[in-house]
């Protein structure tokens, strides 16, 4: 139907899992946590923009599980629900709906029973969930966002604005290294046809305006926005942070594509497979690398350490 809404989406996830988060030691919970947020991100573009019998109550269910699977993997990843919330104003919900709604939320009380017999919260560290422990859980979110700020010490006062400067001098480094060239590729393409068939500025702002910028984009980037505007000031740390930074470049450029797209498609596809061959190989360069680097470094892989682990079994 030529409607490139989740190719675009697929292509600059894509780029940015092979490109940026391509080792191993990346996938904690923070990866994971990711891919299930972006695969949320799918679902929603596809009922909304693609789906041609118009929306069903069904996927909403399904963003929902998702939703609180994100959560339960890392707690940074509660603001994937604004989505949802804009998706039952959307929606209309009967009362059945609203029984199904309940069921799943039943789901996460193993996990909310095992937070509680772990630390006496239901979600640690938000004090209001605790009935225990509530003065260290608050200590603990201190830490958490004074370090998410750009206080390695952990003394900052986080009541005012002046952590903003702190946060440039000790963030805003490994943010440049991990989007940089990642923009760079994505913009490329759109420089090379302002430069070589010369598209006017006008002609793409009015092409923009008129055909993608419709309500249920303007309301999605709001989302997004508001997002990233709460991970800043809360817990700015990028890898509390990246599913909300990677949705604002992709919900940003999409239209900015679909131009392209529309305008010279033979082109575009072919850069498409050219940077997804050259980020492949630099995929398997940089882990082979990092293989040989431990083999250079402890003699094995994967670097299990056995001395280390007969002195533990021993004491």
């Amino acid at each position: 139907n030529q409607k490139y809404h989740l190719s675009i989406i697929s292509f600059f996830s894509l780029i940015f899992f092979l490109g940026v988060l391509n080792q191993m030691k990346d996938l904690g919970t923070d990866v994971p946590g990711v891919i299930v947020c972006i695969y949320i991100f799918l679902i929603i573009f596809y009922n909304i923009f693609e789906k041609e019998k118009g929306n069903n109550n069904n996927f909403l269910f399904t963003i929902f599980l998702f939703c609180q699977f994100a959560f339960i993997i890392k707690i940074s990843n509660i603001l994937i629900f604004l989505f949802l919330f804009f998706l039952i104003f959307k929606i209309k919900i009967n009362t059945k709906n609203l029984l199904y709604i309940f069921a799943i939320s039943l789901i996460p009380i193993p996990w909310l029973f095992q937070n509680v017999n772990i630390s006496g919260c239901l979600i640690w560290p938000i004090s209001l969930t605790c009935f225990v422990n509530t003065d260290l859980a608050i200590h603990e979110t201190y830490l958490i966002e004074s370090f998410a700020k750009g206080d390695i010490a952990t003394k900052m006062d986080i009541n005012n604005y002046n952590w903003i400067y702190i946060w440039f001098v000790n963030h805003s480094s490994k943010i440049i290294e991990t989007y940089l060239i990642y923009l760079f590729l994505l913009f490329l393409p759109f420089i090379y046809l302002i430069i070589n068939k010369k598209y006017k500025f006008i002609l793409i702002k009015n092409s923009l305006k008129e055909k993608y910028f419709n309500f249920n984009y303007f309301i999605i980037l709001s989302i997004i926005i508001i997002c990233n505007l709460i991970w800043f000031l809360y817990a700015p740390a990028y890898r509390f942070g990246i599913f909300y930074n990677l949705s604002f470049i992709i919900i940003s450029l999409m239209p900015i594509w679909m131009f392209m797209i529309k305008y010279d498609f033979k082109f575009i596809y072919s850069y498409s497979k050219f940077i997804l061959i050259f980020i492949c190989l630099y995929f398997v360069y940089e882990n082979i690398s990092r293989i040989d680097w431990y083999l250079k470094r402890y003699d094995s892989w994967p670097p299990i350490y056995e001395e280390k682990l007969l002195e533990r079994k021993n004491f």
